[in-house]
């Protein structure tokens, strides 16, 4: 996911953000607005996103690539 951001930029594809910067930004605040990211690990919404029921985080929804491209940019 990181990345795919990053080459449509370089393609010059129109993306949603303005900026690589206002992409971030709108990461960073999805991520920061959702409870399920301070309740579990990324290891745990990883396991459960693709081996587990629907539901297995209850009433919480977390997104694998939402975490995978904020911890691969945090990683540069």
């Amino acid at each position: 996911m990181f990345y795919a951001d990053l080459l449509l930029r370089r393609a010059g594809i129109a993306v949603r953000d303005s900026t690589r910067t206002a992409h971030l930004e709108r990461l960073i605040g999805s991520y920061l607005n959702n409870p399920a990211y301070a309740r579990f690990s990324a290891e745990s919404i990883s396991r459960v996103a693709y081996n587990v029921e629907p539901g297995a985080l209850g009433d919480y929804s977390a997104s694998t690539h939402l975490q995978g491209e904020l911890i691969a940019r945090c990683s540069i």
